[in-house]
């Protein structure tokens, strides 16, 4: 399974979530919100190139600075890659 990296960061009131690889970014309250946010954010962009229908991602992150988001769709995740 791919397992992309990515950095959420708390910035005052709110964290924020960035996968730079996609070129997504999301802002949330909580660290699980910014989380949730950014999923939605990466199925949004996968929505954009056709490949959202039945495409999920999962964004977890180790309590600290790095997160990590993974899919049990491979190679979905990985044309969402390479057309971002």
């Amino acid at each position: 399974m791919l397992t992309i990296t990515g950095e959420i960061l708390k910035e005052g009131a709110y964290y924020s979530a960035m996968l730079e690889q996609l070129g997504a970014y999301a802002q949330g309250k909580t660290r699980a919100a910014a989380r949730q946010a950014l999923a939605s954010t990466i199925l949004a962009h996968a929505s954009d190139v056709g490949l959202a229908d039945g495409f999920s991602v999962e964004v977890t992150d180790d309590g600290e600075a790095t997160l990590y988001v993974t899919s049990p769709d491979t190679p979905r995740l990985i044309a969402l890659l390479l057309r971002r």
